[in-house]
C-alpha cells in the first residue's frame, strides 16, 4: 500500500510518484524535473502535470497558415514552443530580426 499520490512500481518493491500521461503544450511558471534521460516531468501553477518527451522542442503556430493579408492589413500569429529548458523564439523578416 502507497501513501497518497504515489503508485506500487512494477517490481512491487516501492512508491513512486506517477509520471504524467498528458503531453505539455504550456510551460510557463513550469517547474520540470527530469525522470530519465529521455522525459521530464513538469508541474504547472495551473496544478497540472504532464510530460515532456526530450528531443526537439514542439512547436505551436495559431492560426495556422497560409494567411492572406490585403495591403496595410493586419495579422496577429502566435508561436509557442514546447522544450525544457525552454528554447528562445526569435522572428524574423528577410533574415533580420523583428
Amino acid at each position: 500500500h502507497c501513501p497518497s499520490g504515489k503508485i506500487l512500481s512494477e517490481d512491487k518493491k516501492t512508491c513512486t510518484i506517477p509520471i504524467p500521461t498528458d503531453l505539455c503544450r504550456n510551460l510557463a511558471g513550469c517547474s520540470c524535473a527530469e525522470v530519465d534521460s529521455k522525459q521530464y516531468t513538469c508541474r504547472c501553477p495551473n496544478a497540472k502535470n504532464c510530460l515532456l518527451m526530450a528531443g526537439p522542442p514542439k512547436i505551436y503556430i495559431e492560426p495556422a497558415g497560409p494567411y492572406e493579408i490585403v495591403p496595410g492589413g493586419n495579422i496577429n500569429v502566435t508561436c509557442s514552443a514546447v522544450a525544457f529548458p525552454f528554447p528562445d523564439i526569435v522572428w524574423q523578416r528577410n533574415n533580420e530580426t523583428v
